[in-house]
């Protein structure tokens, strides 16, 4: 059986100001949480394929989201 051989290959880096320039753009129309956000919670219907799935979505801070839906597989892909 043959085996993968991993080989190094050299990488030019060079800056580009028009992607620079559209990743900043980019960033200033994302949104941001105050430091003092207390998260929310709210009503969520997920529909996959016409059937629709509701529950519960909660927001609790900074990366931390929780989906609670009665369909165990689309809980896991939502």
């Amino acid at each position: 059986m043959e085996q993968h051989q991993r080989k190094q290959e050299e990488t030019t880096v060079a800056d580009d100001p028009k992607a620079r320039e559209m990743l900043r753009q980019a960033f200033e129309k994302t949104a941001r949480w105050q430091k003092d956000f207390k998260g929310f919670t709210a009503d969520l219907t997920v529909n996959v394929n016409g059937k629709e799935t509701s529950g519960a979505g909660m927001v609790k801070g900074r990366g931390e989201v929780s989906v609670q839906l009665r369909e165990a597989g689309v809980q896991k892909w939502a």
